[in-house]
């Protein structure tokens, strides 16, 4: 049961946990579509009134069973749809709104002969550490002298400065401010 699909051997249409690879976790994957069909062919037989998940880089379809469903449906429970009302459930209004979500596995009973397996689940995702802001570094009365002279050399504004850079108290930033305006005797203008 380690990684590879549970039933052994099997050409299934659908993802089972063997596209979780060894780690046994997709810890981040967009959702394309989601689709209701009313009869569906799994494993060589028509089955009726089945959801199925199509995910970014995966060309096989993901089946969903109940437990997945009412996953996705109670995360995306407050999104927003095309419509302009939120999911509330609804889980075919998800489809190509480009959500995250996280596959891992868990023990679980087969429903064709109720015995335990690994079946593949969707929860929620980790976020990505690429995509969060990076913290700001601060800066502190003893690095003033470094930021200004940096921020002349490189022709830097205090607003450039504040999108990388925290102040340590607004007497710092006021030194910053002090030093990048330009004096009467710099620019030979007057101050309004």
């Amino acid at each position: 049961m380690e990684g590879t699909y549970y039933k052994k051997g099997s050409q299934s249409d659908y993802i089972g946990v063997e596209v979780l690879g060894p780690e046994m976790v997709i810890p981040r994957i967009i959702i394309e579509e989601i689709k209701f069909h009313e009869t569906l062919k799994i494993q060589g037989k028509m089955e009726s009134e089945r959801w199925t998940c199509k995910f970014q880089g995966i060309e096989k379809r993901m089946l969903l069973n109940s437990t997945c469903r009412k996953r996705l449906a109670k995360r995306f429970w407050d999104v927003v749809v095309a419509d302009g009302t939120p999911c509330a459930g609804r889980i075919d209004l998800l489809s190509g709104l480009g959500l995250a979500v996280r596959l891992d596995s868990e023990p679980c009973r087969d429903p064709k002969d109720g015995e335990m397996t690994i079946g593949l689940r969707i929860s929620r995702f980790d976020p990505d550490p690429a995509s969060a802001p990076a913290a700001k570094k601060v800066i502190s009365a003893d690095k003033i002298d470094i930021i200004i002279g940096w921020a002349k050399k490189e022709g830097k504004t205090i607003d450039d400065i504040t999108t990388i850079y925290n102040f340590a108290n607004e007497t710092v930033k006021d030194a910053i401010i002090d030093a990048l305006t330009p004096s009467v005797q710099e620019t030979g203008d007057l101050p309004e």
